[in-house]
């Protein structure tokens, strides 16, 4: 009967074990969960080289799911969970062509930077880091403008409406060479929403040169980074 029940024991023993066992290394589901919330370096999880220590992670993971496409000069970094995104922008030289309108007349260009996926999508947050122009020729350390991030290219005289909707405002670099940073301040959800259902919008980076410092047309470089927290809304 001891014989017995010592059996009966280790059949037990095994049966709680090889589930454990088996646990990620048979569920690809449970092993992409562990290695989206985990976040420490000690022991290993079914081949994982760290262990779950609690379910607070560092960020949301990396995603390709709903992404856009970046422009010319911008690398975008994009992270992801469901329909939330952040996407990290960096422009490197990113080239802006600017038409000299004559005169004291303020001059604007523009160029796309970022290429959304079809559908509407809430903008939660855009914050701009470290904005740099280029000097040159034409445009020197004295002279001043406006930057500003929008869904339609800047045309001047001025950036207004959908040429400065990301940032809600102009930024002003005056003079150029200053190092500028800028917050979206929208102000309701309208401001916020953004329907590109029908076509998929755009962003693009847009500068102002003051009239009375631009004197032919120009093209000039910028370097940024800029983050993006949005949602996406649904596709009609």
């Amino acid at each position: 009967m001891k014989k017995l029940f010592s059996i009966l024991f280790l059949l037990a023993l095994i049966a709680c074990l090889v589930p454990s066992l088996s646990f990620g290394e048979t569920d690809p589901y449970a092993r992409q969960w562990i290695r989206a919330i985990k976040n420490g370096s000690q022991g290993s999880v079914a081949g994982e080289d760290g262990v779950i220590k609690n379910l607070r992670t560092k960020g949301m993971p990396y995603t390709s799911y709903g992404v856009g496409t970046a422009g010319a000069n911008v690398t975008a970094t994009e992270y992801g969970l469901g329909p939330f995104h952040q996407t990290v922008l960096v422009g490197s030289g990113v080239q802006i062509p600017v038409t000299d309108l004559t005169g004291s007349t303020n001059s604007c260009g523009g160029v796309k930077i970022y290429d959304f996926p079809e559908g509407a999508f809430v903008l939660l947050s855009f914050q701009v880091d470290a904005f740099t122009f280029a000097t040159n020729a034409v445009i020197d350390n004295d002279h001043g403008g406006d930057y500003a991030f929008g869904t339609t290219i800047g045309t001047g005289p001025d950036l207004t409406s959908t040429e400065i909707d990301f940032t809600d405002a102009k930024v002003s670099i005056d003079p150029v060479t200053n190092v500028t940073d800028a917050a979206s301040a929208l102000d309701s959800l309208a401001e916020a929403y953004f329907n590109g259902t029908a076509t998929a919008k755009d962003l693009y980076v847009n500068v102002l040169l003051d009239g009375g410092d631009i004197d032919a047309d120009v093209t000039n470089a910028v370097d940024f980074s800029a983050t993006l927290l949005w949602m996406e809304s649904g596709d009609l």
